[in-house]
């Protein structure tokens, strides 16, 4: 059973750069009907059973470990068989989740990068660039911001109701974006993955887009684009930023827009202050009072949910990223700047 097991992993891994098999074969076969008949079967719950099973896992797992160390304390004849089988046991798991994860989205990470799908001629980008973005960026704000400061709330319904039409849009440009059955949820860890630092996440083994409910809600309708990305095979956190964006701008809806501005901005802003800080407070300072009060907002939030458990978890998602295909690990995310200026370089536009 172990060489088996073994034995599968390591086709599993061997297939991970067979670049034709992951392109004809996963990315354009088996992904699109596996996933969407994933998302047709949880949708039916109101729940997310995603959530359910991680917590089911967990626990079981928690209980039985701590119950086999229990018996290597006690019995200490039989310590060595013991930990042999605890060790197999716990390979036999690891191997499983490994081979599902890869077959039911993780091959994703070795697909065709967004750039090249998309025609895009990504290059180092210069300050001259990102300057350029920083404005663009700014300008839609502006234009969508205005002066208010009132808080938006957003139910599940009217999330969904937002992916929906912006997706739908989206996917007439492009077979690969085209999306069916819906399956978009609050988190059931939402309070709990506060403190973790964790907007949204993406369950591969059921289907389901997770978001956290606690967060501020400004921010959330870009939250939901981002992870639907997840569930439409865009594995790398650069591109379903871009993926993302690419659906919200696509849409009439002023939050929507709003929201994708907002966070595509940070990103920005963040990377021109890594270049020329002065000229990137330059730019904020030109923000609208709305964008100003979410950014306060989005500080408060983030300072009264720290924890010791979030640098944990960020130093092992980052571990993660860097395993699959993106060695900047969570900076990964800010990359969506090189393909904004990418694309605004082809098309000389964002929207």
């Amino acid at each position: 059973m172990l060489g088996l097991f073994a034995g599968l992993d390591l086709v599993i891994h061997q297939l991970s750069f067979q670049s034709d098999f992951i392109e004809k074969q996963f990315v354009r076969q088996w992904y699109p009907f596996f996933s969407a008949t994933l998302r047709g079967f949880s949708v039916f719950f109101s729940f997310s059973v995603g959530d359910v099973l991680y917590g089911l896992l967990v626990t079981g797992m928690l209980f039985y470990v701590t119950r086999m160390i229990s018996l290597i304390i006690k019995r200490k004849g039989q310590r060595k068989n013991l930990l042999v089988r605890l060790s197999y046991q716990l390979f036999i798991l690891g191997s499983l989740v490994y081979i599902f994860f890869n077959v039911c989205w993780g091959f994703n990470y070795n697909r065709k990068d967004v750039a090249t799908a998309f025609g895009l001629d990504k290059q180092p980008y210069t300050k001259t660039e990102l300057c350029q973005l920083n404005g663009l960026l700014l300008q839609q704000l502006n234009e969508r911001g205005g002066d208010t400061t009132q808080s938006l709330h957003f139910s599940a319904l009217q999330l969904q109701g937002l992916v929906k039409s912006a997706y739908g849009s989206l996917g007439k440009t492009n077979d690969l974006l085209s999306y069916k059955h819906l399956s978009l949820k609050f988190s059931a860890w939402s309070r709990l993955i506060s403190y973790w630092g964790v907007s949204g996440y993406y369950n591969p083994f059921t289907g389901e887009a997770q978001i956290n409910s606690e967060m501020p809600s400004f921010i959330l309708p870009f939250v939901c684009c981002h992870e639907v990305a997840h569930q439409l095979g865009y594995a790398k956190e650069n591109e379903a930023n871009f993926v993302g964006y690419l659906a919200a701008a696509s849409t009439d809806n002023a939050d929507l827009r709003y929201a994708a501005d907002f966070d595509m901005f940070l990103y920005a802003n963040r990377n021109l202050f890594f270049l020329d800080s002065v000229t990137a407070n330059q730019y904020r300072k030109m923000l609208p009072l709305r964008a100003k009060h979410d950014i306060r907002e989005l500080m408060k939030f983030s300072e009264s949910h720290q924890s010791l458990m979030e640098p944990l978890i960020e130093k092992i998602y980052g571990a993660f990223l860097k395993n699959n295909q993106q060695p900047q690990g969570l900076l990964s995310y800010d990359e969506v700047t090189g393909l904004l200026i990418a694309y605004f370089k082809k098309e000389g536009r964002l929207r």
